[in-house]
């Protein structure tokens, strides 16, 4: 339902409104971001079949993801920079172009040549452009679009609904390229049906998604756009904005709580990032086969919708994001050491149920880091403080699957148990930052000290009219 509140400002009044809208630019954002994800994990959905299609190494397939988050790494920076001086529209709808370009560059390559080592090679261009886009369309600007789109109230479970997108798309890929590419000749044939789902979803981008409402929905919203609006001409030039991006960065990287907290998510998802990415690699030598081994990370990320969402319900409810932080990363952290000390041979069932409690506790922590990471370091843009969570989980992610590969036993079974041991390690770490995060609300106390009166009844018709 629609609402709108009143507010006095400076000797005037300022309506913020919610508009049904926000649901329709939600899902198209959430969608874009699902497809995105999942053509990341193609390549590894199908590791067996690709290596043997394109007569090349484990370690080759495994460098289609790492490219990927290696290419996010840098771009998070310069998309945190575009969405401050272009804005949100401009970025996405960007990102979304080149998308689309990496989706068709990936099926070209089945029919470019007979050559499979011709093909692996624009196959690998293809996929390292998803790398550069990835942080357009990602968790890079999730924060952004619900602080521009949702009301106090509401945020944190938009967040979770796009976040759940990102994080289902490996289990979409593990899930449904497995039962269509039987055999190398059906790669062209997954290929084309996600570009043709791609280019589907990249048309309601750029041509219905739009950066923000005519009325904002909350003072925090209107915040960040007068912020932005009260610049001088000197301000808003290209020298004006890299000053004001490095006092922002400054500012965040200086806040002890928000380098606490970093420090938890990205040692904390770069540890389950490295493992979702390796389960195969990981399950296999303990006597699984592809399909067990492929249950395992579905296991993960679709328990995982169960945990984002309560999470994402009890945050917008009560805002207690330490208490989410603690409760969810002890259980967290409690399910991966049992999956590292049970991954063993006939424990399929335990394996699973460590799986499943991982997914929904390890997951839920995300939307609590990034909504907390918004909190600490208000009033700075939130797509500054998402951008480096993401930037430093990707680069914990790449560091730990390049590292547990290396420390895989060189001998049949070719085991990875210190491998385990390692990726436990990063964990623990982690859990330790995030289990001592106590920082302040300031995003929520700004919204407090806002005057607030009854929210009457939605009047969409009599509403501004929303730019194209």
């Amino acid at each position: 339902m629609d609402s709108a509140l009143l507010e006095s400002q400076n000797g005037a009044e300022t309506r913020y409104r919610l508009y049904k809208r926000r649901f329709l630019m939600l899902i198209l954002f959430s969608i874009i971001t699902l497809l995105a994800g999942a053509a990341q994990y193609f390549p590894n959905a199908i590791q067996d079949i690709a290596t043997k299609h394109y007569d090349v190494s484990n370690s080759h397939i495994d460098l289609m993801l790492q490219i990927v988050n290696m290419g996010c790494i840098p771009v998070g920076f310069i998309v945190a920079y575009l969405i401050e001086t272009r804005g949100l529209s401009v970025t996405v709808k960007f990102g979304t172009i080149v998308f689309l370009l990496a989706l068709w560059i990936r099926y070209v390559s089945t029919q470019v040549s007979q050559d499979r080592s011709v093909q692996f090679w624009v196959f690998f261009v293809g996929q390292a452009l998803l790398g550069l886009v990835t942080p357009f369309i990602g968790l890079n600007v999730i924060t952004t679009v619900t602080s521009l789109w949702f009301g106090t109230s509401e945020r944190a479970i938009a967040a979770t609904i796009a976040i759940v997108a990102n994080i289902v798309a490996p289990a979409l890929a593990f899930g449904i390229a497995p039962a269509v590419v039987i055999s190398g000749s059906y790669i062209s044939i997954y290929l084309l049906g996600e570009a043709a789902f791609g280019s589907a979803a990249a048309f309601g981008i750029l041509f219905i998604f739009v950066e923000k409402p005519p009325t904002p929905p909350s003072s925090t919203a209107e915040t960040s756009d007068g912020h932005k609006s009260n610049k001088s001409d000197e301000e808003k030039s290209l020298l004006g904005t890299l000053k004001q991006y490095g006092r922002d960065m400054k500012t965040i990287i200086t806040s002890f709580w928000f380098v606490v907290l970093l420090t938890g998510y990205a040692f904390g998802s770069g540890a389950v990032g490295a493992l979702v990415a390796l389960i195969n690699q990981v399950s296999t030598p303990e006597g699984y086969n592809g399909t067990e081994a492929g249950l395992f990370g579905v296991a993960i990320v679709t328990s995982s919708i169960v945990g984002a969402l309560a999470a994402g319900f009890f945050l917008d409810k009560t805002r207690r994001y330490i208490l989410v932080l603690r409760s969810f990363g002890s259980v967290a952290v409690g399910a991966f050491v049992a999956l590292t000390f049970l991954l063993r041979p006939n424990q399929f069932g335990v394996v699973i149920a460590c799986c499943v409690a991982l997914g929904i506790s390890a997951v839920a922590l995300v939307p609590a880091c990034f909504e907390a990471a918004a909190e600490v370091t208000f009033p700075t843009p939130p797509a500054v403080s998402s951008a480096l969570l993401n930037i430093c989980g990707l680069t914990v992610t790449t560091i730990s699957i390049s590292v547990m590969n290396h420390l895989q036993d060189t001998e049949p079974p070719y085991k990875m148990e210190r491998s385990l041991y390692f990726n436990m390690g990063l964990m623990l770490v982690g859990a330790v930052a995030l289990l001592s995060f106590n920082g302040p609300y300031l995003r929520l106390e700004h919204e407090r000290k806002q005057e607030k009166y009854e929210a009457v009844p939605p009047q969409d018709e009599k509403a501004p009219e929303e730019s194209p």
